[in-house]
């Protein structure tokens, strides 16, 4: 426990160091810190959609837990959806406790639009992933029956999560799912009615009729 302790004070002192170092050298764009009592993990999730509110770079969605960093997600540990006005330092909105995330992508929280925000939970009755749409204003919560991976304008995708933890588990979430696998993407919208859905097999197979010439030259780790 000692060397975990001395390990987390040297992260957290590197952290701030590195923060500063840019804000220094960075006078138009500095990088902010955010800090919350309650927690010592603090992360938004993936690369690809923004923890900023589209029409307020002032809000920011996160996720928050006490976790072990060295472990992978259990899942009886839960982390939270937290939307925070970062300047005025003001929590806006707490999720209630969600138990399907893993490090990578949190449990995809993200924004909607610049008053709805989305992210996936565990449905402990149904033992199914849902996605959870939330008004920021009005704070009114819709369950969809799919959990959202990416989201659209027309619709979103979603993917087999319990099915994810045997082959790319830092993307996975591990809760015993009470249903079939199904291996490939589903396509739903907002109602929860399904658009269209996608095997495994036919997206390789669409893949080698379409690009036949470069599948030697490819290799597909996501």
């Amino acid at each position: 426990m000692k060397l975990r302790a001395r390990i987390d004070f040297y992260r957290s002192l590197l952290g701030l160091v590195y923060l500063r170092l840019i804000n220094f050298f960075s006078n138009q764009n500095p990088l902010i810190e955010i800090r919350h009592p309650e927690f010592s993990n603090i992360f938004h999730g993936y690369y690809d959609v923004s923890f900023f509110n589209p029409d307020n770079s002032d809000i920011v969605i996160f996720h928050a837990n006490n976790a072990s960093i060295y472990q992978v997600p259990d899942i009886n540990v839960a982390t939270f959806v937290i939307v925070y006005d970062w300047k005025a330092k003001v929590e806006l909105y707490r999720s209630e406790p969600v138990y399907s995330w893993n490090w990578q992508q949190g449990c995809r929280a993200m924004w909607l639009s610049g008053e709805e925000f989305a992210y996936n939970s565990w449905n402990s009755v149904e033992k199914k992933f849902k996605m959870k749409i939330v008004g920021l204003t009005s704070s009114r919560e819709i369950e969809i029956k799919y959990p959202i991976q990416t989201p659209g304008d027309l619709f979103f995708t979603s993917v087999d999560y319990a099915n994810l933890a045997r082959y790319r588990p830092d993307y996975a979430y591990f809760n015993k799912c009470d249903k079939e696998s199904y291996y490939g993407l589903k396509f739903f919208a907002k109602d929860s009615s399904l658009i269209s859905e996608l095997t495994l097999k036919q997206i390789s197979q669409d893949v080698k009729r379409r690009y036949d010439q470069f599948i030697r030259c490819l290799r597909v780790n996501h």
